[in-house]
């Protein structure tokens, strides 16, 4: 399972899945419309269809299957990006500023802006529950 991917300012893309780093030689966006693909939908059309039904306006998370919701900390289009898997969050703790995000795996990401942490929670959550309530009817 993904954990997180970034862009760093050279442009280089890693993932980190399974306790471990590498490289990816694509883009995160091109990584992101895969992801979705498996759902049969693009990266555009979960956005939009997220900004539609959920009046998300920006950092829209991206809900790719049923164990990949991945949100961004830092924008795509910026030179550097974060986008951090929900499903793989194991506990979030906040110590005045900054946040740590512990995975599953039990490896730790360090976040200077809790605030923007707390809001896209708070966003997948609304997309979960969204979902939820999609597959019931």
């Amino acid at each position: 399972m993904i954990d997180f991917v970034m862009k760093d300012e050279f442009n280089q893309v890693r993932i980190c899945e399974n306790q471990g780093v590498v490289d990816y030689p694509k883009t995160i966006r091109y990584l992101l419309n895969q992801l979705c693909s498996m759902r049969l939908s693009s990266l555009e059309a979960t956005i939009e269809a997220s900004r539609i039904h959920l009046r998300f306006q920006k950092m829209v998370p991206v809900y790719c299957t049923s164990n990949c919701l991945m949100f961004p900390l830092v924008g795509r289009r910026g030179k550097r990006s974060l986008f951090i898997n929900y499903f793989s969050i194991h506990s979030i703790q906040y110590l005045n500023q900054e946040a740590r995000i512990t995975f599953e795996g039990f490896h730790v990401l360090s976040f200077p802006q809790a605030t923007i942490l707390k809001k896209q929670i708070i966003k997948c959550e609304k997309i979960i529950l969204f979902m939820n309530q999609t597959e019931e009817k």
